[in-house]
């Protein structure tokens, strides 16, 4: 994930401060490994339904750096979801429950994670048979602005849900626009500091110019899937292994 990031980063202009890493069960075990093992390279992360394991936390990178990068957190649960919200075990190993992960990183974020506040039914997120019936609790953990370090952290709780039995229809036109707003809406936090810290290499990356960029001799198994018209109006892709775009006349427009 940290090849794929500076690998895009390499050829597109992305903004540092928005750079999220999304999951959704396992992947959002994934986006919590990221955020404690690379928290210089993203900006937060959405875990919906995702923790991390009891041992995973007590030794996350990010917790006992000395310096520490702030982390954007947003965690999404069903109020049944097969993960247990309350702490307990998952597949055979000991997870803490979501109130004490997002405390935690609260914590780490310079907050008072003993803060919280709770807002019921706050949102809808889920198509409902009884549209009475109570929907997204918002817990927001601490007071941005007065987190000596940055960042966000929140959890939205889902009732009457169990996430792993989620389909196209459970959740309503308003939850991914809702995903992204809290990503474009939180406090910028960009913490690429990569370059300072002399980060891993990543695997060479074609420049989006129009010339041929320098890479390994044996050349690129794939390319950017940019495309240009040639003087003919012929469209043309860049070709591998040299990542040039090749037009049978003159140079592409």
């Amino acid at each position: 994930i940290a090849q794929v990031i500076s690998a895009v980063k390499s050829q597109y202009n992305v903004a540092d401060d928005k750079i999220y890493v999304v999951g959704w069960e396992n992947g959002g075990f994934m986006a919590y490994r990221m955020a404690c093992e690379r928290p210089n390279l993203i900006s937060g992360i959405v875990s919906i339904s995702g923790l991390s394991f009891a041992d995973a936390q007590t030794n996350c990178d990010a917790f006992n750096a000395a310096t520490k990068t702030p982390v954007n957190i947003l965690a999404i649960h069903g109020e049944f979801d097969n993960v247990p919200v309350d702490g307990g075990r998952f597949e055979g190993k000991p997870v803490p429950s979501v109130e004490e992960t997002i405390a935690a990183w609260a914590d780490h974020n310079g907050c008072d994670a003993t803060s919280k506040t709770t807002t019921p039914d706050a949102l809808a997120s889920r198509n409902k048979l009884f549209p009475n019936n109570p929907d997204t609790d918002v817990v927001v953990f601490g007071n941005t602005s007065q987190c000596d370090v940055g960042g966000r952290t929140e959890l939205r709780l889902i009732r009457g849900l169990n996430t792993e039995l989620a389909n196209a229809m459970t959740f309503n036109n308003e939850f991914t626009p809702s995903l992204l707003d809290w990503m474009f809406e939180s406090p910028g936090v960009s913490n690429d500091i990569d370059a300072e810290e002399g980060g891993e290499e990543v695997a060479p990356a074609p420049s989006p110019s129009v010339e041929t960029s320098s890479g390994p001799e044996s050349g690129y198994d794939f390319c950017p899937p940019d495309v240009l018209r040639c003087p003919d109006g012929e469209m043309v892709t860049r070709q591998a292994p040299s990542c040039e775009f090749q037009c049978s006349n003159g140079a592409p427009t």
